[in-house]
């Protein structure tokens, strides 16, 4: 007899019979995710088991069926689900040792769509862009308002280079002042609209404000979270969106590849345009080096110090100090660090 024990009573043997677990799904809606997104391959399911009575959700095994490579039967991974409908196979046992499978169906959604971004000024959104995967366009959308007021040229600046390196859309540049109400100023967009993109494609991108450029939806391989704007302007200044069927994803240009070594660090204060200064550390010249300057403000209005560095001695003395106003880093707005050249 299968799946029988007996259990030693006083007033004999008692048999104890065992059903397979039961792996329920609550929810009757198809399990569904963007590409490149974290899938919970579990959502929504529970086991139950008339010996065990609950069995955790972690004990469950999910597989993805088996494949053929040059006539050898393989087991399928994660990275064998394409976008489209795909199956996927739950499995748990109990501590009796019975087992129970099911079917689930996945299905799996162009990534590309879930990225809108948005392109803020003074007064919110002025340019938004989104993708569509079934026609490979972009959603191209513009409020009747300016970035701002100055007169700041190529405040903001896109363009979108093909898999080999060629500009698929040369640079759109915008001055902060220019309105969207102007028919000359939307018509600037106009190359973006026609665009067609493929996969592979990146696009090139600045904002005069970092803080006001924001992606929507997940960003494979991000240094940061772009939902509510960037904090570091490299982000964005040194980096670079390659459209993916997964979705965006980000490239990072590190611009001090060459200043860091096991022997040197480079750091800096940061303004809302991009670093004001950059102050390499070389522990074995044991200088403080600064590597570059900018005209970048570190904020406006009144010119209080808004950053100060000073080296304390191992005596507890300050050996040199450097401070910077709100004002422009120019060489005399600075006090020398050690070992400025």
């Amino acid at each position: 007899m299968n799946h029988v024990r007996f259990k030693l009573r006083t007033r004999g043997l008692e048999a104890v019979y065992n059903k397979k677990p039961e792996i329920i799904i609550s929810s009757k809606d198809i399990l569904t995710q963007y590409a490149g997104d974290p899938i919970d391959y579990t959502q929504g399911v529970k086991v139950i088991d008339d010996h065990d009575e609950t069995i955790p959700i972690e004990n469950i095994n999910v597989s993805f069926g088996k494949k053929t490579e040059e006539g050898v039967a393989k087991e399928k991974t994660e990275n064998d689900l394409i976008i489209g409908d795909n199956t996927i196979y739950l499995s748990v046992v109990d501590s009796w040792g019975r087992e129970s499978t099911i079917t689930r169906k996945l299905v799996i959604t162009n990534g590309i769509d879930k990225n809108r971004i948005s392109f803020k000024g003074v007064n919110g959104e002025v340019i938004g862009i989104g993708f569509d995967h079934a026609n490979n366009r972009l959603v191209i959308s513009k409020e009747n308002k300016a970035f701002g007021e100055g007169n700041v040229s190529g405040y903001v600046r896109i363009a979108i280079k093909s898999a080999d390196d060629t500009y698929a859309v040369n640079q759109v540049g915008f001055n902060v002042s220019e309105d969207f109400s102007n028919e000359n100023v939307s018509n600037k967009l106009r190359p973006l609209i026609d665009y067609q993109f493929n996969y592979g494609d990146k696009l090139e991108i600045y904002h005069g404000h970092p803080i006001r450029f924001l992606i929507n939806g997940k960003v494979i391989d991000a240094r940061e979270d772009y939902e509510d704007g960037v904090d570091n302007p490299e982000n964005l200044i040194n980096t670079t969106f390659e459209i993916t069927k997964s979705g965006l994803k980000a490239i990072y240009n590190n611009p001090d590849t060459s200043n860091i070594t096991e022997n040197k660090v480079v750091f800096g204060p940061m303004a809302p345009e991009k670093f004001p200064v950059k102050i390499q550390i070389d522990f074995r010249e044991r200088k403080f080096k600064v590597l570059e300057k900018t005209i970048t403000k570190f904020s406006n209005d009144d010119n209080d110090n808004v950053y100060r560095m000073v080296l304390i001695g191992s005596n507890g003395r300050i050996k040199r100090k450097l401070y910077t106003q709100k004002f422009y880093y120019e060489h005399n707005a600075v006090r020398k660090p050690m070992g400025y050249p």
